[in-house]
Parts: structure tokens; C-alpha cells; sequence
């Protein structure tokens, strides 16, 4: 026999005899009886404070998600306006600095050259891609360009010779372009041309590399690249902070189901004090 049933026994007994004969109870047995109700007494209102500290939960739960759910995606905005900056920062510094560099003459004397080599190589292709030489040249390059589609394709080839092959097929494919190089290279215009065009195409690069660098470098810049960190930090702080609410709801359910009342879950109920477990 339980203790519960054991008390639930000493009250209806008594009660049963009092009803009969009016006998006086023992102190003894008035002490158990009075033990008796207030244990419980003190069993349903700890089964009250449960059922309210889990409705409680259940709102308090629900709020929490949904403020840190909304902290992340503020943080969020905040991060791709903080992107936003830095970009317009960089663009900003960029013309300045480009400005100051030369950057504009330069790109428009690579225009030209550009324009000028198109000028003297386009009539020397076009004498080479009528000849005869050349036609040979493309039936080459295509079949090569055909064996290599179906060498690729054949499973029956081991690694190794499939590599060297295709290495091989690679070189035939490349017949007929080889073939304009080599013409246009041989003409001194056009080779001159082209010269000055790599010339140009170089002095370019090498303006907007320093540009770049320059550009990282500028205070703005610097300040825009710290803003995009801290909103970063500000994301996974949020996230973090969002997956440690999901976790508490989590604990606190485990906690109520235990029948122990979480700290907060509990903020109008009487009886035992917070975080209490049922006896």
C-alpha cells in the first residue's frame, strides 16, 4: 500500500466512523488526517500552478520566438544595407582614385588600339581564309574537335591513354587559329598593331590594380568594410540568440513535464515557490 492510498484510507475510515458512532479520534489519528489534507491540499494546487505555468509558457514561449525572430531579421536588413554602403563607398573611391590615375585616357587609348589592329588585321584574315592552306587547316581542326567529343565519350580507353590522346587531338584542333597567328604575326603592321594593343590592354589592368588597392585603403572604404563586420556579428548574435530561446522552450517543457514549475513560467500562482518540484 502507498502512502497516498494509505492516507485516502485513514480519511474515509475515519470519516465512516464518525458518521456511525461519533467516536473520538485519537490525537495520533487527528494528526494523520490533518497530515493527510494538506498534503492534498497541496497536491492540487501544485497541479493548478502546473497547468497555469503551462499556459503561461506556451505565450511566453511564442513572444520570445517571435522578438528574437524579429531581431535576426533586422539584423539581417541591417547587413545588406551595411553591404550597400560599402559598395557605394568602393564606387566613390574608385572614380576619384581612377581620376587621379589616368584611368579614363588610358581606357580610351585602348579603344583605339583596339580599333586600329581590328583595321589592319581584318583584310590579311580574310586574304589567309580563302586559301587553300587554311580550308585544309579548319578540316583539321573540326576533325579533331569530333574525335575528341567521341574520345571523351569511350569508356574502353584506360585514363592514361585517353589523356595522351586527347592531349595530341587538343594540338590538331587548334590548326586553323594556330594558322591565323602565325599569319597575322608575320605581317609587321598588324604585329605592330597588336604590340601597341597589349601595350594598351596592360597599362589598363595594371591602373585598375592600383586603383583597387588604392581604394581599399580609402577612410571611407575602411569605415563602410567595419560596418559590414559588425552587422555580421550583429546576424550570428541574433541567430544565436534565437536558437537559445528555442532550446529554453525546449527545457522548460521538459521541466513542466517533470512536474517542476520553471522559473517565470509561474508569475500568478500560490503554493510552493518556483521551481519546486511535486511531491
Amino acid at each position: 500500500m502507498t502512502r497516498w492510498t494509505f492516507l485516502v484510507a485513514v480519511i474515509l475510515a475515519t470519516t465512516a466512523t464518525r458518521g456511525f458512532g461519533q467516536l473520538p479520534i485519537s490525537p495520533l489519528r487527528s494528526a494523520q488526517l490533518k497530515s493527510a489534507r494538506n498534503d492534498l491540499r497541496r497536491q492540487n494546487e501544485q497541479a493548478q500552478r502546473l497547468q497555469q505555468a503551462e499556459r503561461e509558457l506556451a505565450v511566453q514561449e511564442r513572444q520570445a520566438i517571435a522578438e528574437a525572430s524579429a531581431q535576426v531579421a533586422a539584423a539581417k536588413i541591417a547587413h545588406r544595407n551595411a553591404g550597400k554602403d560599402l559598395t557605394k563607398a568602393r564606387d566613390t573611391a574608385a572614380q576619384a582614385i581612377e581620376q587621379s590615375l589616368g584611368l579614363k585616357a588610358a581606357t580610351e587609348e585602348l579603344a583605339r588600339a583596339q580599333a586600329a589592329y581590328r583595321e589592319l588585321s581584318t583584310p590579311v584574315l580574310e586574304i589567309l581564309k580563302a586559301s587553300a592552306e587554311f580550308q585544309d587547316a579548319e578540316k583539321i581542326s573540326a576533325a579533331a574537335k569530333t574525335a575528341i567529343k567521341e574520345l571523351q565519350a569511350d569508356t574502353s580507353v584506360d585514363p592514361m591513354t585517353k589523356k595522351s590522346r586527347l592531349s595530341d587531338l587538343v594540338g590538331e584542333s587548334l590548326t586553323a587559329s594556330n594558322l591565323e597567328r602565325v599569319t597575322l604575326k608575320k605581317d609587321p603592321r598588324v604585329n605592330a598593331a597588336r604590340e601597341r594593343l597589349d601595350a594598351a590592354q596592360q597599362k589598363v589592368a595594371d591602373l585598375r590594380k592600383t586603383a583597387a588597392e588604392k581604394g581599399e585603403k580609402d577612410s571611407s572604404v575602411a569605415a563602410a568594410q567595419e560596418g559590414v563586420k559588425s552587422a555580421h556579428e550583429a546576424v550570428q548574435a541574433a541567430e544565436a540568440n534565437l536558437a537559445a530561446v528555442k532550446r529554453n522552450g525546449v527545457v522548460a517543457a521538459q521541466l513542466l513535464q517533470a512536474g517542476v514549475v520553471p522559473p517565470g513560467a509561474d508569475k500568478g500562482g500560490k503554493g510552493p515557490g518556483k521551481g519546486e518540484k511535486k511531491k
